[in-house]
Parts: C-alpha cells; sequence; structure tokens
C-alpha cells in the first residue's frame, strides 16, 4: 500500500510518503517536504507504480513541483528532483513512469501545462515543454503512454 499526502498540524503542510503491506497495522512513513502555511495550499499529488517495482511520485510545495522515484522495498528513494527553472504557481504535478525507466513530470502554471521528462536517473532528459491550455489552466493536464512508448500529454 502507498499513500501520499499532505499533513495538517498547526501551519505544519508538510508532505509524507506512507510505504507497506496491505495486511499491516503500521506502516513506515517519510517526510518528502516541509511547508509553514496557515491555509489549506489545495495541493495536488499523484503515485504510480512502474514496471521495474518502484513507483514515481509528484507533490507540490510552496508553488514548485517534485518529483521522484521510490523504492518501496528499501523504503528510501532512488532519486527527487523539483521541475527546472523558475515558475509560477506551479500546480497539480503528475508523475508518469515510461517504459525504459524514464519519468515524465507534467503540471499546471498560470494558464499553461508544462513538462520535463527526466532519465531513469532523474537527470533532466530533454527541454521543459509548454502549451497553452484551452481551459485557462483551470483543469489538470493528463499524460499516458501509448502503444509504441512515447509519452502523450492532454491538456
Amino acid at each position: 500500500l502507498r499513500i501520499l499526502y499532505r499533513g495538517a498540524e498547526k501551519s505544519d503542510r508538510d508532505v509524507f510518503l506512507l510505504s507497506g503491506p496491505h495486511d499491516s497495522s503500521t506502516w513506515p512513513w517519510r517526510r518528502l517536504d516541509r511547508w509553514k502555511a496557515n491555509a489549506c495550499p489545495m495541493s495536488g499529488f499523484s503515485l504510480h507504480p512502474t514496471a521495474e517495482g518502484t513507483f514515481t511520485a509528484a507533490w507540490e510545495t510552496r508553488g514548485q513541483v517534485h518529483v521522484g522515484r521510490f523504492d518501496p522495498l528499501a523504503g528510501r528513494a532512488q532519486w527527487t528532483a523539483e521541475a527546472p527553472e523558475k515558475g509560477k504557481n506551479r500546480k497539480l504535478p503528475l508523475a508518469v513512469p515510461g517504459r525504459e525507466g524514464e519519468t515524465l513530470l507534467l503540471w499546471n502554471e498560470e494558464t499553461s501545462a508544462a513538462w520535463q521528462l527526466y532519465d531513469r536517473t532523474g537527470r533532466p532528459a530533454r527541454e521543459v515543454g509548454r502549451a497553452t491550455s484551452a481551459a485557462g489552466g483551470r483543469h489538470r493536464a493528463a499524460a499516458f503512454v501509448g502503444s509504441d512508448g512515447k509519452f502523450r500529454v492532454l491538456y
């Protein structure tokens, strides 16, 4: 079982990852990010299994989006990264694992969708992609891997 969530204790809005067997009464947890905020940040998260038995996760903190690949057996991150470049009000991240170990990070930023491809070690593999959303950034962008192994971005 894998759960990615934002805590809410006093002004702490930290991001936590719980990972463990379905039948356990307790699960080991890991704090992925810290954030002091006196309001609900209306965050988005994503969590997806990979073909190698790991999983990808994406979360947002302080207007920035983050991505990582985690090994559930070792209970640790293989790598984590922030979206590159400076952005404004990045929201609703989505991490999609590819067939060759790569990960596509997709997010909303102002009135557009943006994405970054990372290789299997967490290094950016291409330039940041951007497209203006017909919905003006009000809807979450989506992505999937086609039968040809290429990523498709919907916005």
